[in-house]
């Protein structure tokens, strides 16, 4: 545009020269003067050339600068883009690759719960397998034959080794509730025999001894004792290598072998000992029993065989008491009752003696004479009461009668 502006103005100019020169043509000019015309006008026009090309290298370089600015600004632009679309690609790879970590994470966390559930599954289903099994739902091993055993007695007779009779050993136990001459003996059993036990026995006679004077002054009626084996000494649960067995259960059986075996282990007592030693220690205090007939006493105790789930392996338990009982005489005993003593004569004892004392206070101040006549009485008053009574010794009418 600024090359034509150029043009057009040196046209305009060389027409405004011509307009102003066209009088003068019609006048013949010297040669010289023309020349030099000719010559300025070309100078003026050399000049105004080299002016527009001067003024086309200005336009030319200004156009090259700021293509040159644009260039810079668009590479910087393009750079800076570059560099903003490198961070944002970072920002986006970034946040990618932290979901997906995310993602990574969340997979092995549900992997590793699932793994965890699968390992306790069989965990769980193994403590219901446990605890069903614990509660008898399921049993290790099926066993044949009898898986318990009933308990076995045996009886022991001392007889009348000693001589004395239960009529004669009431008749010594009630001289010495009055007082009798024959001091040298205790009424009380001294527990010389007794102190010679040991163990189990030791353990058996001191819970029986215990009731003997209750029996005799007819404060318990029962001569029949079931004792709890664990209060003398012996467990209850009973294990192979307790009773020396390599197993209980063999090829889904008990062997008569474990089961002797058990009975060995458990009778760990003897009762005649500790029969011996009552009779030593406590003979007037015994007049009720009939050693004609004796004691009878468990020599085996029940049992039952089972699954012991703490201790994983079978086991044998102790299902019944010891149980030891006297025979009574027939002299003292409820009738019909073996091994139950008529209470009333034991008591009677007591009663006898507080008559006896109330005659004594009653004439202790009279004369001889006097006193006689008021025990004659007395007597006859305490015969005439025992006729139709069923006396089961002559020493013990006395028992029988109440002071008037």
């Amino acid at each position: 545009m600024k090359k034509r502006a150029s043009l057009l103005a040196v046209l305009l100019a060389a027409s405004l020269s011509f307009s102003s020169v066209m009088p003068a043509l019609a006048v013949e000019a010297p040669a010289g003067e023309v020349e030099a015309v000719e010559e300025q006008a070309e100078t003026e026009m050399e000049a105004e050339a080299e002016s527009e090309s001067e003024v086309e290298n200005d336009s030319a370089e200004e156009a090259e600068s700021e293509s040159t600015t644009d260039s810079e600004s668009d590479v910087k632009s393009s750079e800076e883009t570059e560099v903003g679309t490198e961070s944002e690609d970072e920002e986006e790879s970034g946040v990618e690759e932290d979901a997906k970590e995310e993602a990574e994470t969340e997979s092995v966390e549900e992997a590793s719960e699932e793994a965890a559930n699968e390992a306790d599954q069989p965990a769980e289903n193994d403590a219901t397998a446990s605890d069903e099994t614990e509660k008898g739902t399921t049993d290790p091993m099926e066993i044949e034959g009898p898986i318990d055993g009933e308990p076995t007695m045996e009886t022991y007779v001392p007889g009348d080794t000693d001589g004395q009779s239960s009529d004669d050993l009431f008749a010594a136990y009630v001289d010495k509730a009055f007082g009798g001459a024959d001091s040298s003996k205790k009424l009380r059993g001294g527990g010389y025999a007794g102190a010679k036990l040991t163990g189990v026995n030791r353990a058996i006679y001191n819970y029986i001894a215990a009731e003997i004077p209750a029996i005799a002054s007819g404060e318990r009626a029962s001569t029949s004792f079931s004792i709890d084996v664990e209060e003398i000494g012996i467990k209850k649960t009973w294990t192979a290598q307790d009773l020396g067995v390599d197993a209980i259960v063999v090829d889904g059986a008990i062997p008569q072998e474990v089961r002797d075996a058990f009975a060995n282990a458990t009778a760990q007592y003897d009762i005649p000992a500790v029969n011996k030693a009552l009779l030593y220690d406590y003979p007037y205090q015994m007049y009720w029993y009939d050693k004609t007939v004796g004691v009878s006493f468990t020599t085996g105790f029940g049992w039952s065989a089972g699954y012991d789930y703490e201790l994983d392996e079978y086991v044998m338990t102790i299902t019944s008491p010891l149980t030891v009982r006297f025979a009574v005489s027939s002299d003292f005993d409820v009738e019909g009752e073996a091994y139950t003593v008529d209470t009333s004569v034991g008591k009677s004892v007591q009663t006898s003696v507080n008559n006896a004392n109330a005659i004594v206070s009653k004439y202790s101040s009279s004369d001889d004479r006097a006193k006689l006549r008021g025990l004659s009485a007395l007597l006859y008053h305490l015969i005439l009461t025992l006729r139709g009574r069923r006396i089961p010794s002559t020493r013990m009418w006395v028992s029988q009668c109440k002071f008037p």
